[in-house]
């Protein structure tokens, strides 16, 4: 006896309306919005531009995704690249929600000296 199989459906999300907004500040950029495939080259031209700036000597480069709604693991990844690339005393302070530090964490965050990660609430 054969059973008849449900077919999955895959109902896209709101890639087609995935937005990153990015915002100069004093020490760096804010991020806000989502940062996936659909927004990948806006969000690496926004590291480009960080990566670029220049702050007095001994203040981080600023990175504040505490805005951001979603990090994926390629932008997680290019994150810690750009920390790892930065030559001392150069370092990149990013501020974010607890999961996006999670997942930076993971992904080998606490092993880049240029790097410091600030637990930010999102309202602040």
């Amino acid at each position: 006896m054969l059973r008849r199989r449900r077919r999955a459906t895959l109902v896209p999300g709101d890639a087609d309306t995935a937005t990153l907004h990015v915002t100069p500040t004093d020490d760096g950029i804010r991020l806000t919005g989502d940062s996936d495939l659909s927004t990948r080259k806006e969000f690496t031209a926004a590291l480009r531009m960080l990566a670029d700036m220049r702050v007095p000597p001994g203040q981080a480069l600023v990175l504040d995704l505490s805005q951001l709604s979603f990090l994926d693991a390629n932008s997680a990844g290019a994150i810690l690249r750009l920390a790892a690339g930065l030559s001392p005393p150069r370092r990149l302070e990013v501020w974010c929600r607890a999961h996006h530090r999670r997942m930076l964490s993971v992904l080998g965050a606490r092993s880049i000296r240029q790097l410091a990660i600030v637990a930010r609430d999102a309202s602040l």
